[in-house]
């Protein structure tokens, strides 16, 4: 069964050896040790997904349209709230009015190359045939600026979740892994209470499951071809 806040919360009391009963009832109104268990389960949840900027568990989908003459688009144009970073190696692009048949795949330029090739002169509105990543605010900008109604379609890494109600549980994460938030956040409640094996255990368990997410969850190295 999926775990939520407020049952790690509880895993993490009944875990520290010095909480006894099923506590916390709720992750609000807690305060003294209880209060700070909600929080290191919360900051515990955060950590994992931060450890790695590509966890496939944090990958989505998205897609969205693209209007002549306008080749800048944020987040929100496609109704993405919660954009950690786009991946841009999958970007599809169709005529809107031909559909699927018309996809084709679109390179990325990195920022510097586009405004080297599209950010001077006048271009003519055609067919993007490139995009690139406007910093700091993270637009997508396409090269050229289209000509008529497209659509797109890609992927992007979701921001770290944050756990807020008592019932949210970790997105996208299986439930075998769920207890490495469990182990992070009794890593900061023995370092508190000054527990050197506490600390020590539950690190070892971290570093377990952590090893085991990175095998499933980080993407497969590729080999290049061989040297000449």
């Amino acid at each position: 069964m999926t775990a939520t806040f407020l049952s790690l919360c509880q895993d993490v009391a009944r875990e520290s050896g010095v909480i006894s009963g099923t506590q916390p009832t709720a992750v609000t109104g807690q305060t003294g040790l209880l209060g700070k268990v909600v929080v290191w389960t919360k900051d515990a949840w955060v950590n994992v997904q931060r450890e790695r900027a590509t966890w496939d568990f944090m990958l989505s989908e998205f897609s969205g349209t693209l209007l002549v003459g306008t080749p800048e688009y944020t987040a929100a144009s496609w109704n993405v709230t919660d954009l950690g970073s786009w991946v841009t190696d999958n970007m599809i692009i169709a005529l809107a009015a031909t559909g699927a048949s018309d996809e084709t795949r679109l390179p990325y330029f990195p920022w510097s190359t586009w405004k080297q090739t599209y950010d001077i002169g006048s271009i003519a509105n055609v067919r993007p045939t490139t995009f690139s990543i406007k910093p700091p605010s993270q637009s997508v900008i396409f090269g050229q600026t289209p000509d008529d109604t497209y659509d797109v379609r890609g992927e992007y890494y979701r921001s770290p979740q944050v756990f807020v109600d008592g019932t949210d549980s970790p997105t996208g994460l299986d439930v075998a892994f769920e207890q490495i938030i469990v182990q992070r956040a009794l890593m900061m409640l023995n370092g508190h209470i000054k527990s050197a094996d506490g600390y020590a255990d539950a690190q070892m368990q971290y570093n377990i499951l952590a090893d085991q997410m990175r095998t499933k969850y980080l993407p497969e190295i590729t080999l290049g071809g061989p040297l000449a």
